[in-house]
């Protein structure tokens, strides 16, 4: 993915310490992340244009997609996406939708969040 370093380093502190700082990132201004599923960055590049949780055409993401941007989230320190995120997986339980989660994501979730994590604590709530 190509995108604006100005935009990325603003919301996500990761990104600037990256980018702007002694790591070799600073250096080539390329950063891979290896365990981060691309459609899930892309709709994470998406956010930092439009601020909105859509894909390229403009799709809503999925509730899998939020939980999996929540942690991508999570792990580059951009809490605002985080929050909205939460706001997208409410949005769409609250509307009437009655699906389920698989069980492979509530232990993405618990493998990559603490024990304190606010998508923790949701889920809980809401599932049981």
């Amino acid at each position: 993915f190509r995108v604006h370093k100005n935009y990325i380093c603003h919301y996500s502190p990761y990104f600037e310490a990256a980018f702007n700082g002694s790591f070799i990132e600073g250096e080539t201004q390329v950063l891979e992340l290896e365990d981060i599923e691309p459609k899930i960055f892309g709709i994470f590049v998406n956010w930092l244009y439009v601020q909105k949780i859509t894909d390229e055409e403009g799709q809503l993401a999925s509730c899998s997609d939020c939980i999996n941007l929540w942690i991508l989230a999570d792990k580059i320190l951009v809490p605002s996406l985080q929050n909205q995120a939460l706001m997208s997986l409410e949005f769409d339980r609250s509307s009437g939708s009655k699906k389920r989660f698989a069980s492979a994501i509530f232990h993405r979730v618990w493998d990559n969040t603490t024990e304190e994590s606010p998508l923790r604590a949701y889920l809980v709530e809401v599932m049981v």
